[in-house]
Parts: C-alpha cells; sequence; structure tokens
C-alpha cells in the first residue's frame, strides 16, 4: 500500500479518536484498493470492516491486499453503489 499525504492524515486522525482495542465496525465507501480500511484494521486489532465499491477490479486489489496485511479474517468487500447492498441489513456502524 503506498497512500497519499492525505489519506496517511485521514489515517493518523482516526488513529487519535479512538483507542486502539476498539472493537469498531468500519465502513469505507468507495474503498478502491482498501488502503484506509486495510490501514485501520491493521492498526485497530480488535475491529473489523465493510469496504464498498462498484468497481470489481479494485475489489480484487483492495481484497488482495487484506490478505497481504493479515487483516482479511476481519474484513469483508462487496460491489455495490454506496450503502445500496446495506439497505436492508440492519447493520450499524462506527
Amino acid at each position: 500500500l503506498d497512500p497519499r499525504p492525505d489519506t496517511e492524515t485521514i489515517i493518523s486522525r482516526a488513529l487519535t479518536l479512538f483507542p486502539r482495542d476498539a472493537a469498531l465496525n468500519i465502513l469505507d465507501l468507495g474503498t478502491g484498493s482498501g488502503c484506509i480500511l486495510v490501514s485501520l484494521l491493521h492498526e485497530l486489532k480488535q475491529a473489523r470492516g465493510t469496504g464498498l465499491d462498484v468497481n470489481p477490479g479494485a475489489l480484487r486489489v483492495a481484497e488482495d491486499n487484506a490478505r497481504r496485511h493479515d487483516v482479511a479474517g476481519r474484513v469483508r468487500f462487496l460491489e455495490s453503489n454506496w450503502t445500496e447492498s446495506l439497505s436492508d441489513s440492519g447493520e450499524s456502524f462506527d
């Protein structure tokens, strides 16, 4: 993963907002390569997450990144137009 400087800022800020042992449920809309979600899950060992994207190619990259950074067991990636696939799930996110 090679984040842009603004992505690094988002990750750094998010990590100041939550304790490292927080059992968060993170939602990443337009996940792309999964850089933000995978990075957060790598640092927040009790968190889990869902990444949504309309591009199946991007989701394959995100899944590969999750495996390479040992967070694949705590993340799912769904092909979806924003929250369309979650509308009936009743799931809540932090």
